[in-house]
């Protein structure tokens, strides 16, 4: 298909001569992933590994975003691989926690859990707070979805206090949005709600969205 660009990639690199693409592509953005595959294969083929595998881990990011989850597993996993064999520790501790995040969601907890707390561990040590709480919330995350509601509220008020004081909106967003989870599966809509007003200050639309998400 057109937009199975690392499948395209793949023929490409097996082909015996030269295969061309985008014929059918009409807008800017339709060409910035086939652009962002050349790069990684560039990088490659220069022996920037690093660079190659920090493309591949954003072009898994907008492969989760889009849906396509499988393809982000294949990216991250690629992604984690270059990055340990550069020895770059903090950034494949980062494409682990991206990579948990999606397990979570297949309810593989076992495994997300080891790689969560790999990287919190890694990502605490290089002194990287943001994406240490991103990793926090995904492991509050794992607890609400073992049903332990009263853990998970818990590591969330402390991850939401600590992405206040980083001035991080996105993670302040992030964590109350599953705080208000717990709260809405313990059946507790009042607090639910007080959570999202008090993140809607600096979520706005953005909240809305997320309460209509679990039914407030």
């Amino acid at each position: 298909p057109p937009d199975d660009i690392a499948g395209f990639a793949e023929l490409r690199r097996n082909a015996p001569l030269p295969i061309t693409t985008g014929e059918v592509l009409t807008r800017r953005q339709s060409f910035k992933p086939l652009f962002e595959q050349q790069a990684v294969e560039i990088y490659r083929e220069i022996g920037e590994l690093r660079s190659a595998a920090l493309v591949e881990m954003n072009l898994g990011v907008q492969a989760f975003a889009e849906g396509r989850w499988d393809e982000a597993v294949e990216r991250y996993a690629s992604a984690d691989r270059e990055l340990q064999r550069v020895g770059d520790a903090a950034s494949a501790a980062m494409v682990s926690a991206n990579l948990a995040e999606i397990l979570i969601s297949h309810g593989e907890l076992d495994r997300a859990k080891t790689l969560l707390e790999e990287a919190r561990e890694t990502l605490r040590a290089s002194g990287l707070a943001a994406p240490a709480v991103f990793v926090d919330t995904q492991l509050a995350r794992l607890e609400l979805e073992k049903g332990r509601l009263d853990e998970a509220s818990e590591s969330l008020r402390a991850t939401i206090e600590e992405a206040v004081e980083l001035q991080h909106p996105y993670l302040v967003v992030d964590a109350s949005f599953y705080l208000a989870l717990a709260h809405r599966r313990g059946g507790e809509l009042e607090k639910a709600l007080e959570v999202l007003d008090e993140a809607d200050s600096v979520g706005g639309d953005e909240v809305i969205e997320l309460g209509a998400r679990i039914g407030l």
